[in-house]
């Protein structure tokens, strides 16, 4: 026996269609249930002509039920509404399933399953199709966000075994081997890099936890001014030719935040910073408040390389944890050269945590 949604009419609830067949439901019935699930639920008309719009299906999609409503098929690609609309009128004759490309409000798409279900009234005449959204198997915002990290890793990779295998040549060099003070420099040079590449699989790690749900941040009252501090510290062990100047704001109450999270970001601002700095630079770091937020500062001297160019951090991995974190926090992230030379990071965080920023 098949189930079909049935428009309001006679009665209210469930019942047979008006020729004793399929069991059918009633229509506001069937509003409240979409109102109620979490799936992207959208009522057409044969047309295509949007007659409903849940939350999820704006969450998803983009657009306001003000938005969809009364447009045609908004959130179907253009190039595949003639298909979709063949589908919907197929669905008048019973239930279908189909693969189509969705297209949110951004301009990005994502494939999905819909499932399509034929709304009969009281005479059994079909005027109306439900779509529910049963799964997505890709998003071109994933897609683009996979690429962008893969180009990311492979060049954080090829600087590191570049500076590997350069580091390695000089080893083989007979008046590095018969030189102590140079052999010791080039040993400690390989050590450093591959610590730098064993903290990038860290930061990979990371990342994919991000990306799964599987790290979740858990706020509590943090002492930012002791974060720092104990970051200085960390850094200060493992760069020990970069010496920092620090200067606290003693008005800075606790913040809400993640502690474990928010040390690694901090920490990544001031690798950050330390990989820009020549031997015997002093890399400013401010912690202070503003209104509603704290703000952790980082700045590098000098122009130090040798293009002349001022020492802003690269778009690698550090960099990418350190938004995702910052962006946790409904924080957020400055970089950007500073005039004269030099660069500065500006890591920014709600005191109140995420919650209050929402509310702000």
């Amino acid at each position: 026996m098949g189930v079909h949604p049935r428009r309001a009419g006679h009665g209210a609830g469930a019942g047979r269609d008006g020729k004793g067949g399929a069991q059918v439901i009633d229509e506001d019935a069937l509003r409240a249930l979409a109102a109620a699930v979490g799936d992207p639920v959208v009522s057409m008309d044969i047309s295509g002509r949007v007659l409903s719009w849940n939350a999820a299906a704006s969450e998803l999609w983009g657009w306001e039920p003000s938005e969809a409503i009364g447009s045609k098929l908004p959130h179907i690609a253009k190039e595949r509404r003639t298909t979709m609309l063949a589908e919907i009128r197929r669905a008048a004759g019973g239930v279908v399933q189909v693969e189509e490309i969705t297209e949110r409000k951004d301009g990005t798409r994502l494939r999905a399953t819909l499932t399509l279900l034929p709304v009969t009234d009281d005479e059994g005449a079909v005027g109306e199709v439900i779509s529910v959204m049963g799964g997505m198997t890709s998003d071109s915002r994933v897609d683009l966000v996979l690429g962008e990290q893969v180009e990311l890793v492979s060049a954080e990779f090829r600087r590191h075994v570049t500076a590997l295998l350069g580091y390695g040549q000089l080893l083989s060099r007979e008046e590095v081997q018969t030189d102590p003070s140079k052999r010791g420099r080039v040993v400690r040079a390989l050590e450093s890099r591959g610590a730098q590449m064993a903290a990038l699989m860290e930061d990979l790690s990371v990342l994919e936890r991000f990306q799964t749900g599987v790290l979740r941040p858990v706020f509590a009252p943090t002492d930012l001014t002791g974060v720092v501090a104990d970051a200085i510290g960390t850094v200060e062990r493992s760069v020990p030719g970069c010496r920092f100047s620090v200067e606290y704001d003693p008005s800075l109450p606790t913040i809400l935040a993640d502690a474990r999270l928010l040390t690694r970001a901090v920490e990544k601002v001031l690798t950050q910073a330390s990989e820009a700095c020549a031997e015997g630079d002093r890399v400013e770091v401010w912690v202070a408040r503003e209104g509603p937020e704290a703000i952790v500062g980082v700045r590098v001297p000098g122009d130090r390389d040798e293009t002349g160019a001022s020492p802003v951090p690269r778009a690698g991995v550090g960099l990418a944890i350190l938004w995702r974190i910052a962006e946790v926090h409904a924080g957020s992230v400055t970089v950007r050269p500073v005039p004269g030379g030099g660069a500065e990071t500006v890591l920014r965080l709600p005191v109140g945590g995420p919650d209050a920023k929402a509310t702000a």
